[in-house]
């Protein structure tokens, strides 16, 4: 990888921190056979950010169904 590209790629980067408590929709696209994807719902949540375990991994549950569960968050 060039500088140039580099340089580029890191300008339009975010670095996003969550805190516990905080209400987050995750993203998990849905196929499904014979039906549209562009039409089916692709967030689901509210999740709750329960507590963070590494630099980029969340702890998050649903109130909803009591799951817990961990993600990775890529900027």
């Amino acid at each position: 990888m060039s500088a140039k590209s580099k340089k580029r790629f890191d300008k339009n980067r975010q670095q996003i921190d969550f805190s516990p408590g905080d209400l987050v929709y995750l993203r998990k696209p849905n196929r499904k056979v014979g039906l549209s994807e562009k039409l089916l719902p692709q967030y689901s949540g509210p999740w709750e950010i329960v507590m963070k375990t590494a630099p980029n991994n969340y702890q998050i549950t649903n109130h909803s169904r009591k799951k817990m569960d961990i993600i990775n968050v890529e900027h």
